[in-house]
């Protein structure tokens, strides 16, 4: 659902972007159902603290480029 909210997710140092809707299919098929709780889990701390959910889903989408 959040990653619903980004059309482009720039990729930092790798000049790499990915809509959104392909970061969560890719995060889907590659992660093990614990990194996606612990992705998850991440994401609704960083709500409770008003901040930016984008910089999370950028440093995933980094790794699993590289």
């Amino acid at each position: 659902m959040e990653l619903s909210k980004y059309k482009v997710i720039k990729v930092p140092n790798i000049n790499h972007s990915l809509s959104g809707a392909e970061l969560a299919s890719w995060l889907i098929d590659s992660a093990s159902p614990q990194e996606l709780e612990e992705l998850v889990f991440m994401l609704n701390q960083a709500k409770k603290r008003s901040s930016n959910t984008k910089t999370i889903f950028q440093i995933a989408a980094a790794a699993l480029i590289k």
